[in-house]
C-alpha cells in the first residue's frame, strides 16, 4: 500500500485516484483525497502544487479560474517586460507597430488557451472509475441496476455511454456482481486474463495484478469465461470457479467446485462480501498480502521466513494485530510496527 504521507507533488500528480480527485470524475476520490489533506494539513503545499499542474497538463480549468489566470498571467508578464528591458532605438511608427502585433499575439494566445481549456472542461469524461482504498469494501449500483461490490485495493472501470452502446466494464481486483437481466445486452467484465460474458447472473471475479492465480466463481445463473492466452472458452454452472495461473496464462485453466462454509454454507469465495478474511493454506508472504489490502496497512516479510510455513485462519472483527497475534499460535514468528509499517521476522 502507497504511503502518501511521503508523496512528493510529481507522486500525487502519477497517483490514478489523486487525478481523479483533480478532474471530479469520482465521487470517492474527492471524498477521500478531501478527508485525507484535511487529515494531513503538511502535504497540502504538494498537494496544492500537484492540482494545478494537472489543471495545466490537462486544460482542465473552469472559466471562472481561467480569467483569474489570465489576470494573473498579464501581471506576471508585464513585471517580467520591466525587469528584462533591453532598450532599442527604433523609428516611433515601427515602436507603435511591434507593440500591436505584440499584444495581439499575446491577447489571440490567451483566447486560444481559454477556448481550448473551456471546451475540454465541458467534455464528458471518457471512463468512470469506482475504486476501494486498502481496508475497504464499497458496494454500489451501476447506471443499469447491477449491484456491484468492491473488495479492498479494487478498481472498476465502466465507459461513458455504458448500457446505451452495451455494458461492459474492466476489473482490476476483486468484485462480486448481482448482475441486472437486460435481454440483449451480454454484460462483460474484463480482466487481465479472462473476459467473463453474463446475461444475469450472480458471481465473483478476483484478479489482482500481484496474485498467482485470478479466479471467477459462479453462484447463481451462467457465465461463459474466455481464458485469453489460452484462447479457450468455458461455460460454468452454479457452485463452480474456474483458475488461471496469471504467471502462465496459456497453461489449461482448472475447473473446480466452490468451497462451501460448513456453519453456514455460503461459498469461501465470497466471505470477504460478508465482512471476513479467509487465509487458507497461504504461506505467510501471500498472507500478508492478503493482511495488507484488507486492513489498509503496509507489511513486509523479512527474508528470513521460510517459505513453508502456511497458515489457515478466519478473521471478522479482528485488529491486524489481533490478527497477527492469532497466527503466531500456529507458527511462531516475530513482528514490530514502525513508521506506519508492520514488519515480520523469524
Amino acid at each position: 500500500m502507497p504511503s502518501f504521507q511521503d508523496y512528493s507533488t510529481e507522486d500525487f500528480l502519477q497517483e490514478s485516484s489523486f487525478c481523479r480527485y483533480c478532474s471530479g470524475t469520482d465521487p470517492y476520490a474527492v471524498n477521500f483525497w478531501e478527508k485525507w489533506l484535511k487529515d494531513n494539513p503538511d502535504k497540502k503545499q504538494e498537494a496544492k502544487q500537484a492540482r494545478e499542474m494537472y489543471y495545466l497538463l490537462n486544460g482542465n480549468i473552469h472559466p471562472a479560474v481561467f480569467q483569474q489566470h489570465r489576470r494573473q498571467f498579464e501581471a506576471a508578464f508585464q513585471q517580467h517586460l520591466r525587469q528584462h528591458t533591453t532598450t532599442v532605438t527604433v523609428p516611433v511608427k515601427g515602436i507603435r507597430k511591434l507593440s500591436f502585433l505584440f499584444r495581439a499575439a499575446i491577447v489571440t494566445g490567451l483566447i486560444a488557451l481559454g477556448g481550448y481549456a473551456g471546451w475540454q472542461w465541458l467534455q464528458p469524461p471518457a471512463f468512470v472509475v469506482y475504486s476501494s482504498a486498502a481496508g475497504e469494501r464499497r458496494t454500489f449500483r451501476l447506471p443499469d441496476g447491477t449491484r456491484v461490490m468492491l473488495n479492498a485495493g479494487s478498481r472498476l472501470t465502466i465507459p461513458h455511454g455504458f448500457c446505451t452502446s452495451g455494458r461492459e466494464v474492466t476489473l482490476s481486483g476483486e468484485a462480486f456482481f448481482d448482475v441486472q437481466v437486460a435481454a440483449g445486452k451480454p454484460f462483460v467484465v474484463h480482466t487481465t486474463g479472462m473476459d467473463i460474458r453474463v446475461l444475469g447472473t450472480v458471481f465473483n471475479v478476483r484478479a489482482y495484478p500481484e496474485d498467482k492465480t485470478a479466479v471467477t466463481t459462479l453462484l447463481r445463473g451462467k457465465v461463459e469465461v474466455l481464458v485469453k492466452a489460452a484462447g479457450k472458452r468455458m461455460v460454468l454452472a452454479p457452485a463452480e470457479k474456474v483458475a488461471i495461473q496469471t504467471a502462465h496464462p496459456a497453461e489449461k485453466p482448472v475447473l473446480t467446485k466452490v468451497t462451501l462454509q460448513q456453519q453456514d454454507s455460503v461459498a469461501q469465495e465470497v466471505l470477504w462480501t460478508r465482512n471476513r478474511l479467509i487465509l487458507n493454506d497461504l504461506p505467510l508472504r501471500e498472507a500478508a498480502l492478503e493482511m495488507e489490502r484488507w486492513y489498509g496497512v503496509r507489511i513486509t516479510v523479512d527474508n528470513s521466513i521460510s517459505g513453508k510455513l502456511r497458515y489457515t485462519a478466519t478473521f471478522e472483527k479482528e485488529t491486524v494485530e489481533q490478527a497477527l497475534q492469532a497466527l503466531q499460535q500456529s507458527v511462531p514468528f516475530h513482528y514490530k510496527i514502525s513508521d506506519h509499517e508492520i514488519i515480520i521476522s523469524q
